[in-house]
């Protein structure tokens, strides 16, 4: 799986950045106010360290485009948060013998309340691993109560087993 085409970021930039962002569809984000939210996130990190973080995450075919500016800094957001420390934290427990797992959830729910841009986010697995979508007074199809109770066997056979 290529962690880097999915969205993991997008969250939290509604509420960090609400002036820059609008929940419901995609927004065009300057170049300039890419750089003010890059700034700002990584505030205590060198000049340096700042350029860097931006030249790894600037499409340098298309650098004035604000919708590609949007979506790097979601996955900015995504990588330092989440996908390194969770990928620290694995490698550590590997280093010392133990068995380490990853799931990556992709399915993105049919009634999420969400802008389509943000795509699935941070614990947007939850209600799946607990039923939400077995409530038949909920709105969810018939291919999300399937995947609800194929994770819900999947985390109790896990638990059980390892």
């Amino acid at each position: 799986m290529n962690f880097k085409s999915l969205p993991k970021g997008t969250y939290f930039l509604l509420y960090d950045f609400i002036d820059f962002f609008e929940k419901d569809g995609p927004s065009f984000l300057q170049r300039d106010k890419y750089h003010d939210i890059i700034d700002t996130i990584f505030k205590n990190f060198s000049q340096l360290e700042r350029d860097a973080i931006v030249f790894q995450y600037t499409n340098w075919e298309h650098v004035n485009d604000g919708y590609l500016n949007q979506k790097m800094v979601g996955n900015v957001v995504g990588d330092y948060f989440f996908i390194c420390p969770m990928n620290d934290f694995a490698e550590l427990a590997a280093e010392r013998g133990m068995k380490v797992y990853y799931y990556y959830f992709t399915h993105r729910t049919s009634t999420s309340l969400w802008g389509e841009w943000m795509g699935v986010m941070h614990g947007d697995e939850i209600e799946y691993v607990f039923g939400h979508p077995l409530n038949m007074s909920l709105q969810f199809n018939s291919r999300e109560r399937d995947l609800s109770l194929r994770m819900m066997q999947a985390f109790a056979r896990f638990a059980a087993t390892g």
